[in-house]
């Protein structure tokens, strides 16, 4: 239901918002401007609360009073660990995870993907050089399934130390892993998500196993060895988190790079740019992905009574903060729904922010920029204007459905 009360010619505010609909899959970002505008917070069709303006987004990250931990009222509770698959994951990754328990796996995954991403980064760029002479000779003509998937396959295998030639057997088991930041009412959904995730899980574990026997120079080995003062990341954690690191790098990227190219096909001023190196790159990808990043929100948990944005939420509540919607935020950045590669993005919110910022930020920009740098060094245009662009309906995702490329 819209309210019609609002000025001509301006962009109707929503009483309640559907994240699914039709509407907003097609363009929220009006929907988020006329919410910032007159209403910060507004409830969901799915239930919770959609939270949009920047300083509002802030204060939740930083205040104690909200968590990741999944709500009692949620299937995904711990008290389901032993009845549910999903929720027993969902226990022992960091994105579900409140302090004091989320401190000593967040220490130890940083520090060791910082090694790994140095560690790798030069065969990330040769993989990128290496789809595209592929999708070249075999004249692919849709970015995203043809070059970005097997690339960010490649990437991602290459960055756990597991066989490439697995990564399409795993893709297969990738898409039921973001169900679990998504409202399930379907039962019958909710019980494909929990066999697939025992696939995954079984496939990490044997992986774990075998490198307790024959250790190697990888993640999942440097995983099973590191501690933080004096504390180690158990074995369900570490098969966990490689569900996690995998699943995240394979398909937010893979539709962030589609998500690219829709915004600098419509900048042939910067395009240019592209060809020079991956560090002239780097602001390109950035300052689009500010604009439309794959991953529009993340949700939070309200642990006590609180006011927020002039609305009292009980504790249990589930908040939904847009990101998305933080990046355009008139009162933080200059002309924000503008490409402009040179502004300071300091303050946006693509990846998060503090202690649970997304860890693997840089590397989503670092395969991002491979593959578009080659993209436009071989030749490849975008044929895909915005207007054209198909989304896949998923709760808090924007995922181009396919970008067109020739030459």
């Amino acid at each position: 239901m819209m309210d019609s009360s609002h000025r001509k010619g301006v962009h109707a505010v929503p009483d309640v918002v559907d994240l699914v609909g039709n509407q907003f899959i097609k363009d929220p970002y009006p929907i988020y401007g006329a919410l910032r505008r007159d209403r910060p917070i507004v409830p969901l069709a799915s239930g919770g609360h959609l939270l949009v303006r920047h300083s509002d987004i802030v204060n939740v990250l930083s205040s104690p009073n909200f968590g990741n931990a999944p709500s009692r009222y949620s299937t995904l509770h711990s008290r389901n660990r032993e009845k549910y698959t999903a929720s027993d994951l969902a226990a022992n990754i960091l994105p579900f995870m409140n302090p004091p328990e989320h401190d000593t796996p967040r220490q130890i995954v940083s520090m060791i993907f910082r090694h790994r991403f140095k560690a790798v980064k030069g065969e990330i760029l040769s993989l990128a050089d290496r789809q595209v002479e592929i999708a070249r000779k075999e004249g692919a003509t849709e970015v995203i399934s043809q070059i970005a998937e097997p690339f960010s396959l490649a990437t991602m295998c290459q960055f756990l130390g597991i066989a490439e030639t697995d990564g399409p057997m795993l893709k297969k088991l990738v898409e039921s892993f973001f169900y679990l930041f998504a409202p399930i009412s379907d039962p019958g959904k909710f019980e494909y998500v929990n066999v697939q995730i025992e696939q995954f899980r079984s496939y990490f574990a044997e992986q774990l196993l075998y490198r307790k026997t024959k250790p190697r120079d990888d993640l999942i080995t440097d995983m099973i060895r590191a501690k933080h003062q004096g504390h180690n990341m158990t074995d369900a954690q570490v098969i966990d988190t490689c569900i996690l690191l995998f699943a995240d790098g394979v398909e937010n990227v893979k539709y962030g790079i589609g998500n690219v190219l829709i915004q600098l096909g419509t900048e042939p001023d910067y395009l240019a740019e592209t060809e020079k190196s991956i560090s002239d790159a780097n602001p390109l990808i950035s300052e689009a992905l500010r604009l439309n990043p794959p991953a529009q929100l993340i949700p939070r948990i309200v642990l006590e009574e609180t006011a927020l944005a002039g609305i009292t939420l009980g504790a249990g509540s589930p908040v939904f903060l847009a990101l998305a919607s933080a990046n355009r935020d008139e009162t933080i950045f200059d002309k924000p729904d503008c490409f402009m590669v040179n502004r300071d993005r300091t303050k946006a919110l693509t990846f998060g922010l503090g202690r649970h910022a997304c860890i693997g930020g840089s590397l989503a920009i670092l395969q991002s920029s491979a593959l578009i740098s080659s993209l436009i060094r071989s030749g490849f245009t975008v044929k895909t204007l915005p207007n054209e662009v198909d989304y896949i309906p998923r709760f808090g995702h924007r995922w181009p459905s396919a970008v067109t490329i020739g030459h």
